[in-house]
């Protein structure tokens, strides 16, 4: 084997005085010249070289990898799977044995930013929660980490595993497998990722503010035949509107906010303000043709009609703990959205003489407003606060700062004496002191030492955070690099990339164990989404081995099993298709490869093939050099003893991986 001193590289640079963890640079380059490069150079007279380099890629298969990513493609691999390809590659025998959490996924729950709206990442699985692992092939757009929309190409139902939910003093909140990773500030100020069960309290995470990412649903989806079996009995039958426009949108609001949904027969809605309930009462008469009744600061409308109406639309019936944002809203234009947290923040909504609030009895809604303001670009605080009169819990959400300003902007108040007390708010000159970049000393320091060069009045402004008394503001950041060739200056590029990014970074607060049914999707091009506002990264299951193997190894026969044939090929085919987008050049190095429902077979120049099979007696009698089990913690003892272990005593397994 060569020395290593032939294929040095520039990853030291990328760690913290020789960090374990942190010397792999994903733009490996070694310093040895490519074969055949020099004038009159032959394949022959360097076959010596060649063979160093073959050996040195099948031990480190994870810096082959690094050697052929195309500049625009490939994966930056993490810690973890480096590991896993070095072991695959290293080792003829080799068990690897995950936690459950090793899906790298999100609860039910969770809100993404999507070409459909804001929808939750259980929706595209149905809420799947009977604990079997399924695929599904994906094409939704979503946005990544760089506020672009990139299209999924395939998803996983994980089933019901152990998870961490992650809180930040804004109230903030992922909910997400035990190695999921989240982008984080370190203490050294720089932005890389970081695994939910390290992530410690305390902890600075970025949350992103840059979405502005809304659907254009606005048609109902009525089914009209339960419509009409609900007038069956009924005397009064309202208007159908089949468009969600922004009136309709704000009565909405208006009803989340102070109606009683309880009922199954009525709506009734409480208020005293005049300009609300002008609004409601011409919208209900006008547009639904209802009558409306009143008593005191009470106002009906009946019927079972209506009443299946609305919970077709989203107005479901529940109390107020139970309240959430209807779906329509959530996938509907900006402008409508904003109507409708016009009306929600019309009727549970204030203002004290520094902030917006509002507040709710449902955690669930509390969740889903602070999510709607962020992709309006504001952000808030969302507290829980206990009720000795009533002794239950509500939800209390503040709009600080020129946060105010961007709901003035984009949303405001109908109401007209609280979008006037708003306006004179925004006139008053205030500090947003929270809107904090963690950590920066360092590189502000850096700069500075080129800065002042050239604006010697500088050191007044910022020694405070020299000094390591006050943390960099987006305030300062923009002073300067506004000051005088501010662009000469070391450091430069890292603050303008601070800025460009446009974080808010929120402190954990809390940290909770939990388990819960769990879900990914996969974005293939850059591994990141955003998910309820923090930025998530995501990997796919590692056929890439195997296909190491296969390429390094000549006439190998490799197989993948999984608990049936059809998630083997499906799996396998998914990879493959992803592998070969990452890395063009591997397309080289296969002659074949066909797949279909219950079968997948891929051949290499090597003369290597990798199959599938599936776990079960069916296989019972295969030869195979050696195999990949997939999922082998669902596997019994017994099926494992007498069916995959004699297919071959060498065995490469993974579980989960």
């Amino acid at each position: 084997m060569a020395k290593s001193e032939h294929f040095k590289t520039d990853n030291k640079k990328y760690g913290k005085s020789g960090s374990r963890t942190n010397i792999f640079n994903p733009n490996f380059t070694p310093t040895v010249k490519a074969v055949g490069t020099d004038e009159g150079d032959s394949f022959t007279r360097n076959i010596d070289k060649y063979a160093d380099l073959v050996c040195y890629f099948r031990w480190n298969p994870d810096l082959f990898y690094d050697f052929i990513t195309p500049e625009d493609g490939g994966i930056k691999l993490d810690l973890d799977q480096r590991i896993y390809l070095r072991g695959i590659a290293r080792f003829v025998s080799f068990y690897g044995v995950f936690p459950r959490g090793y899906g790298k996924c999100e609860a039910f729950s969770t809100i993404l930013f999507t070409e459909d709206g804001m929808k939750e990442i259980g929706e595209y699985f149905d809420y799947q929660d009977d604990g079997k692992e399924t695929y599904i092939a994906s094409n939704v757009k979503m946005l990544n980490r760089y506020g672009e929309l990139e299209a999924t190409n395939a998803g996983v139902y994980s089933g019901y595993k152990p998870t961490k939910k992650i809180i930040t003093e804004e109230g903030y909140n992922v909910e997400a497998t035990l190695n999921h990773p989240l982008l984080v500030i370190d203490k050294d100020g720089e932005i890389d990722w970081k695994e939910s069960k390290d992530i410690k309290v305390g902890d600075y995470i970025p949350v992103s503010r840059k979405n502005d990412v809304w659907g254009n649903k606005t048609r109902f989806d009525i089914n009209y035949d339960k419509l009409d079996k609900s007038f069956y009995g009924c005397k009064n039958k309202c208007n159908i509107l089949e468009e969600l426009n922004e009136d309709f949108a704000l009565i909405m609001g208006y009803l989340t906010g102070d109606g009683c949904l309880t009922r199954n027969n009525l709506i009734s809605f409480t208020n005293i303000d005049e300009d609300i309930i002008d609004n409601y009462t011409n919208f209900m008469t006008n547009s639904l043709g209802l009558n409306v009744k009143h008593r005191r600061i009470d106002y009906y409308v009946y019927g079972k009609y209506l009443r299946e109406y609305f919970n077709q639309i989203g107005l479901k019936q529940a109390d107020a703990h139970n309240k959430v944002v209807p779906k329509c809203i959530m996938t509907a234009p900006k402008n409508i959205v904003a109507s409708f947290i016009r009306g929600l923040f019309d009727t549970d909504g204030g203002l004290s003489n520094s902030y917006i609030e509002y507040c709710t009895a449902s955690e669930r809604l509390s969740e889903q407003i602070q999510i709607i303001l962020l992709n309006f670009g504001i952000i808030s605080t969302r507290k829980k606060k206990y009720n000795k009169k009533f002794k239950t819990y509500s939800y209390r959400i503040c709009i600080y700062s020129n946060n105010m300003d961007i709901y003035l902007k984009e949303i405001g108040f109908s109401c007209k004496y609280k979008q006037d007390k708003l306006i004179s708010l925004c006139d008053v000159k205030r500090n947003p002191n929270k809107d904090i970049i963690p950590n920066q000393k360092d590189l502000v320091a850096k700069f500075y030492k080129d800065i002042k060069k050239y604006n010697t009045y500088v050191y007044d402004k910022i020694y405070h955070i020299l000094k390591g008394n006050n943390e960099l503001t987006y305030c300062k950041l923009n002073y300067l690099l506004n000051l005088e060739k501010a662009e000469l200056c070391e450091g430069y590029d890292e603050l303008k990339e601070l800025v460009d990014l446009q974080y808010f970074y929120s402190r954990v607060s809390n940290i909770e164990d939990s388990n819960n049914h769990v879900y990914d999707l996969s974005l293939p091009k850059t591994h990141s989404f955003i998910s309820n506002g923090f930025v998530s990264h995501n990997t796919f299951l590692e056929i890439l081995g195997l296909y190491h193997t296969a390429i390094f190894f000549p006439d190998i026969e490799l197989s993948m099993t999984a608990q049936t044939r059809e998630n083997a090929s499906k799996l396998i085919e998914e990879k493959h298709r992803e592998i070969i987008k990452f890395y063009p050049m591997l397309k080289d190095e296969i002659t074949k490869a066909t797949f279909s429902k219950d079968s997948a077979e891929v051949n290499f120049t090597s003369g290597a093939i990798i199959t599938i099979m599936a776990n079960h007696q069916s296989s019972k009698g295969a030869r195979r050099k050696r195999i990949m089990i997939e999922e082998s913690a669902l596997l019994n003892n017994e099926l494992f003893e007498e069916v995959l272990e004699p297919i071959n005593k060498i065995v490469a397994l993974c579980s989960n991986a």
